[in-house]
């Protein structure tokens, strides 16, 4: 999976402010960026939701009355 190694960096960062600034934990901080950003973009979107919906035929109903073809009458004069 290719992901953006500056989002990634700063994610690290902020997690590790969050927890205090502890020191030797950089690896730790980096892999659960990692992961929140896997989760993210593997997760649905209603972006991606319609476009998948899109790709999908439409289940069509047709009433058979109204699809039938009307019979014209010539009336004689």
């Amino acid at each position: 999976m290719i992901t953006n190694e500056t989002a990634v960096r700063v994610r690290a960062y902020e997690i590790w402010e969050a927890e205090g600034r502890p020191d030797g934990r950089e690896a730790e901080h980096w892999l659960k960026a990692l992961h929140e950003m896997a989760a993210a973009m593997a997760a649905p979107t209603p972006k991606r939701a319609a476009a998948k919906k899109a790709d999908k035929p439409a289940d069509v109903v047709v009433d058979i009355k109204d699809a039938a073809p009307k019979k014209r009458v010539k009336k004689a004069n």
